[in-house]
């Protein structure tokens, strides 16, 4: 959690205790602010310079990442297959928005391969990466 609020105060730019919980209760608690911004590419490359974490590294570092079945810890298929079986430490912006609607993230293998989403998930990496 200490990683996390690093990280929002030096979004929000605020180092006094006290006006950062502040801002957390507002921004994290009650919807106030725009989320968006904070997730959008370039909040995001920015965090990832000044507060790289494991993932970043694990990404830069190209790191495989497996399809290892349907278990909770471990990546969709349609996640490897997107990323070419290389770790990415990304979300929202990061995947074209026509693979965000139909969710292919929450799809198990089985499913995903009998509704062709596969081939989707193909189609759109290589159209847009």
């Amino acid at each position: 959690m200490m990683r996390g609020l690093l990280v929002f105060a030096d979004i929000v730019r605020e180092d006094e205790h006290d006006e950062l919980v502040e801002l957390m209760e507002l921004y994290m608690i009650y919807g106030y602010g725009d989320i968006e911004q904070t997730l959008c590419s370039d909040s995001q490359f920015s965090r990832r310079q000044r507060h790289p974490l494991e993932g970043d590294r694990m990404e830069r570092r190209r790191e495989r990442l497996a399809f290892s079945g349907d278990v909770e810890d471990g990546p969709p298929l349609s996640w490897v297959i997107y990323w070419r079986g290389r770790y990415r430490n990304r979300y929202a912006g990061s995947i074209v928005a026509r693979l965000q609607t139909w969710g292919h993230v929450f799809w198990d293998r089985k499913r995903l391969i009998n509704i062709n989403g596969t081939k989707e998930v193909l189609r759109e990496r290589d159209n847009h990466n």
